[in-house]
């Protein structure tokens, strides 16, 4: 009888150590598939994860380590056509990592890659968008501050 119950606690063990790497090997896969970057909701971890938590509405500074999967960061919501400007600087001493924004149609398109500094304007339709934060075993910091954002609504995901 105690063999049976000890059979049955290593198993029960082994496929929950089983079932926790299969979950972090889902999130490597995002990182190249824009399919898997539009979905809804979030999917990473972290092992370090250090944002600033200054109470600006359109402004966002991180510092991470180990950063897997997306990260939605802010949403904007245009009740018209307009553009709004965006400034990037991120510093990635490893790993993979990309800022992306998605469209309400769920199209996907590139703000930053890797270490990157840029400012870049952004033409919006009425809608809702995503900025969402995409990586692969990262490292680095990144700061990013929205300007021109009279006709947008922009909320940080908390």
């Amino acid at each position: 009888m105690f063999k049976k119950v000890l059979v049955i606690i290593s198993m029960m063990i082994f496929t929950v150590l089983l079932t926790g790497c299969n979950s972090n090997d889902s999130k490597l896969l995002i990182f190249d598939d824009d399919s898997l970057i539009a979905e809804t909701g979030d999917t990473y971890t972290y092992s370090v994860r250090n944002e600033s938590k200054e109470s600006i509405a359109n402004q966002f500074d991180l510092s991470f380590r180990g950063f897997t999967g997306r990260e939605t960061i802010f949403t904007l919501t245009a009740s018209e056509k307009t553009e709004v400007t965006v400034d990037i600087l991120s510093s990635i001493s490893s790993g993979q990592f990309k800022v992306v924004i998605v469209t309400p149609e769920n199209k996907v398109f590139p703000l930053a890659s890797g270490s990157d500094e840029d400012t870049s304007s952004i033409a919006l339709e009425v809608g809702t968008y995503k900025v969402k934060l995409v990586g692969k075993t990262a490292f680095g910091t990144l700061s990013m501050t929205f300007t021109d954002i009279d006709k947008v609504t922009i909320t940080k995901t908390e």
